[in-house]
């Protein structure tokens, strides 16, 4: 089922209801970034949205904006849809499931979207999927859930135990939740070993400090 586009429905909206329209225009913006405004205009049937003072058609946004746009938008095109006059669409309770909240999002978008939905739609409940250690650190264990779909068995699901939230992208990574036995690179984690492996010999006397300087950075690629 194809999500419902803002302009197959905000213009009439406006029409027949400015007090719904303006609070649909500013529940959009509340859960946008920032540097991004959404003041209910469209330039022929798209949409115009303010970002970082210049003016864009819904097409010429990045992928990013326009995935999470799009799924705004249907879900406000619903709530409106099943909304009783005289109550607000934050009222209204119900699931939303969302696939990959993270696809195509900035880091720092993703340090904030979970929690500013949550925010903006209180009564709400969302089920989300991420891969990204940066959406789980902005959560609570208690609030996520774990599937593994092994290649010779089915799916599970469980929950976590230990701490998520607050933790570094390193400490998820390599903790349970991820499981890596390490952040960096394959090739990086190679070279490391090898370096590692020749400290402590006599014939390597700077072995030691070129081993210190490369796990700090600070040696040339």
């Amino acid at each position: 089922v194809p999500l419902i586009p803002l302009r197959l429905w905000l213009p009439e909206l406006q029409a027949t209801s400015k007090k719904r329209h303006k609070e649909v225009v500013a529940l959009m913006n509340q859960v946008l970034p920032c540097d991004t405004v959404f003041r209910g205009t469209f330039e022929g049937f798209q949409p115009v949205f303010t970002h970082r003072g210049i003016d864009l058609p819904f097409p010429a946004l990045s992928d990013g904006y326009r995935g999470f746009i799009g799924v705004v938008a249907d879900m406000l095109f619903h709530l409106q849809s099943v909304c009783p006059k005289g109550r607000k669409l934050t009222d209204l309770t119900g699931v939303v499931m969302i696939d990959d909240i993270d696809l195509h999002l900035h880091p720092s978008w993703q340090r904030t979207v979970v929690t500013t939905l949550a925010a903006a739609f209180p009564r709400l409940q969302f089920v989300v999927t991420s891969h990204s250690p940066i959406v789980a650190g902005t959560l609570y264990a208690e609030n996520i859930r774990v599937v593994e779909s092994p290649p010779d068995g089915p799916s599970t699901i469980h929950s976590v135990q230990e701490r998520v939230h607050g933790l570094t992208v390193d400490q998820l990574l390599t903790g349970s939740l991820f499981g890596l036995p390490s952040s960096r690179s394959p090739a990086e984690q190679r070279k490391l070993q090898t370096m590692a492996a020749q400290t402590g010999k006599p014939s390597k006397p700077d072995a030691a400090i070129e081993f210190l300087k490369e796990l700090a950075g600070q040696t040339p690629e």
